[in-house]
């Protein structure tokens, strides 16, 4: 584990802000160390990791020809996903996605509470199933959402918005809703979502 913290810690890079735009918004909110449990590959995450970088230090250099690009597997971004969750303690216990043509994604999203504080006017756990498009302009991304369940059963997208700012209250940060536009991380222009994979463009 000490080696996965020098690893992550070095490369914490400009990288991870946006990262979460398309981690799906969530992580700019949540972060958490169970997701272990659901089981990754470290030779995936670490892959990740290593694209990352390889974005960061190529971004510093001068350039002036045609986008570039990196690939990440959808396997490859859920173990990066899990990975980075469980470098840090909070309500965020699971995030999973699916990857399809045309920016599209679904995913599922469980969030535990201690019932304290404000945490008591939610439940202890809510798993949250999505659907939704990634939309990007002038390197700026946002989520979609199309189709929101609690538990299995249909809600309002605004009930998540709700849960982050109640969260965001519990963990003393800035509360931004779902709809807001976020930077893309450093260097990068451009997302494409495609059936099972994810092209990042430099």
């Amino acid at each position: 584990m000490k080696i996965r913290l020098q690893i992550l810690n070095a490369i914490r890079f400009r990288f991870e802000k946006g990262m979460v735009v398309f981690c799906l918004i969530f992580a700019v909110f949540f972060s958490q160390a169970d997701a272990a449990q659901t089981g990754y590959s470290l030779d995936e995450a670490m892959k990740v990791l290593g694209l990352i970088e390889k974005v960061n230090s190529e971004s510093e250099e001068d350039y002036s020809g045609p986008l570039r690009q990196v690939v990440v597997a959808e396997s490859e971004l859920n173990s990066y996903l899990a990975f980075r969750l469980e470098q840090e303690e909070d309500v965020l216990k699971e995030l999973r996605l699916k990857l399809f043509d045309a920016n599209r994604i679904e995913g599922k999203i469980l969030l535990r509470f201690k019932k304290t504080g404000l945490s008591l006017m939610l439940e202890p756990e809510m798993i949250f199933y999505f659907s939704g498009t990634i939309k990007v302009k002038e390197e700026a991304a946002r989520l979609a959402i199309d189709e929101l369940f609690l538990n299995k059963e249909r809600v309002d997208p605004l009930l998540l918005d709700t849960v982050i700012y109640l969260a965001s209250k519990l963990q003393g940060t800035e509360y931004t809703g779902l709809s807001n536009w976020y930077e893309l991380p450093y260097g990068l222009k451009d997302v494409r979502i495609e059936k099972g994979r994810a092209v990042f463009f430099y």
